[in-house]
């Protein structure tokens, strides 16, 4: 049985992980701009019904998973395109997507700007778990991660609150307030994509490179206590229960011959 101490690890936030955070609670936010209002907004607009709206919803899900099983893969894989500009572009999509949303009075422009919204959102979605797996070091990526799910289920939380209220006061201004959120969106990857190595985020382990634009991640991580190992040998007298050692230290080399004996083991 092998008793071992693990590293204890304590992380330290650093300025890439909040952007993530950040871009996770705005690109969510998508979600239940669509799920909690989008039904509402359109009835009383154009009459929308449930009917057409379950119609819309799945052409919607038509959507996601075309571009997520297909266009996304092929840009990214493909055309090497960094995916810290898929999630640039995303931004810029739902932004514009709001605004026909809030700015149409036509049904079909409306529903191509929620179809817009569904691009934009596919072309966001991974992006921050892609950047902290990349940018951590294994003995955190977990922890991190789940801080990034809590921003994202704030978001859920906090999202048809906030759209509920400003539904109530004025419906026409419950998705022009949305593009606020993408505009923050927006500025959050901007400012991630200037960082050194962003073209690698997500692709790349940016910690096994060499160079001046190392990131300051892997520095970061405060580690207390050494590692320490103790093998104990089942079944053994209570004087072999002791630490031992793997290691073999050679102090002089054997050497093997194939000569014969000079002097065989008599019968």
């Amino acid at each position: 049985m092998i008793h071992q101490h693990r590293k204890e690890v304590h992380v330290k936030v650093t300025k890439l992980m909040i952007l993530c955070f950040l871009f996770e609670f705005t690109t969510r936010w998508v979600v239940q701009a669509m799920d909690s209002r989008l039904a509402s907004y359109m009835n009383w607009k154009f009459g929308f019904t449930a009917i057409s709206y379950s119609l819309l919803s799945c052409s919607t899900g038509v959507v996601s998973f075309c571009e997520q099983a297909f266009l996304y893969s092929f840009l990214v894989q493909k055309c090497n395109v960094p995916i810290v500009y898929l999630a640039l572009l995303g931004a810029t999509l739902e932004t514009i997507a709001y605004w026909i949303i809030a700015a149409s009075r036509n049904l079909v422009f409306t529903i191509i700007g929620v179809l817009i919204l569904v691009m934009g959102y596919c072309f966001s979605t991974t992006t921050s778990a892609s950047i902290i797996s990349t940018t951590n070091p294994a003995e955190v990526q977990g922890k991190v991660l789940s801080w990034n799910n809590l921003c994202q289920q704030i978001s859920y939380v906090v999202t048809p609150l906030v759209l509920s209220a400003v539904y109530t006061a004025n419906p026409n201004a419950t998705y022009y307030s949305c593009m606020i959120v993408s505009g923050i969106c927006f500025f959050d990857m901007l400012y991630i994509i200037s960082l050194p190595n962003s073209r690698l985020f997500g692709k790349v382990n940016v910690l096994e490179l060499k160079g001046n634009n190392e990131l300051p991640v892997k520095k970061d991580i405060e580690k207390k206590d050494s590692p320490s190992e103790m093998v104990t040998i089942p079944n053994a007298d209570a004087s072999t229960n002791e630490p031992v050692s793997t290691a073999s230290n050679v102090d002089s080399p054997v050497i093997v011959t194939d000569a014969p004996l000079t002097n065989p083991p008599s019968v």
